[in-house]
């Protein structure tokens, strides 16, 4: 009977020592995997966010850009269109004639521009 019972605590003992090994990895990997689910789903999400971000950020660049060329022109035609008139009917009465980039380079010398 000891010779039973040594046998039986032998193979229990190799029994156990076997399980927890099997059982680790496979539970060990379906956490690394759900652990990368989880990441990558948070990457995707991350880079959508920095999108919208930059969408909104390009969008408002491209009013301040807007705001900004009509704030020149709306100053390009309170200043100098007026002197570029005035010197257009000046050089007409002489009879010479100078393009618009020329009567704009006049306008903003007369303006200290």
């Amino acid at each position: 009977m000891t010779s039973r019972t040594s046998l039986l605590r032998v193979a229990t003992t190799w029994s156990m020592m076997i399980r927890p090994a099997m059982a680790t990895p496979a539970t060990t990997a379906r956490w690394l995997t759900i652990s990368d689910t989880y990441s990558k789903k948070e990457r995707v999400e991350e880079d959508r966010y920095m999108r919208e971000q930059e969408k909104k950020f390009f969008e408002q660049k491209k009013k301040e850009t807007a705001n900004m060329q009509q704030k020149e022109m709306d100053e390009f035609q309170a200043k100098i269109a007026p002197a570029m008139a005035e010197a257009h009917s000046i050089l007409k009465q002489t009879g010479n004639d100078v393009s618009d980039k020329g009567l704009e380079a006049l306008a903003r010398w007369k303006l200290g521009l």
